[in-house]
């Protein structure tokens, strides 16, 4: 699927009109249009804004893919954004093992 059919499909999912998303990004309604077309592309500043305005990923608003939430090379989350366990020990097993030898360290004496 092609960006301008991602633009279209996820701006309907998400319930906004084309003048609503310009207004909320502040470029006229044309500018949509045209990228809703396929007319025109926006920068890399304003792909990032509109992936952001969305809730989406920029892969997916512009490959229309998902990224794979078991790849380790993803950001780390937001601030404020929560991880669940599994998620907490998959990027921070270290910190465990740290834990342990420095417990282990006292008691094993």
């Amino acid at each position: 699927m092609q960006f301008s059919q991602q633009l279209a499909r996820i701006r309907q999912e998400r319930h906004l009109g084309q003048e609503q998303l310009a207004a909320q990004l502040g470029v006229s309604a044309q500018a949509v249009t045209a990228w809703e077309q396929g007319e025109a592309t926006p920068d890399l500043a304003m792909a990032v804004r509109l992936a952001a305005r969305l809730n989406v990923s920029l892969d997916q608003l512009v490959l229309g893919e998902q990224p794979d939430p078991m790849d380790m090379t993803q950001p780390q989350p937001r601030r404020g954004e929560h991880l669940n366990g599994w998620d907490f020990l998959a990027r921070y097993w270290w910190v465990l093992i740290a834990i342990v030898a420095i417990i282990g360290s006292f008691f094993g004496k």
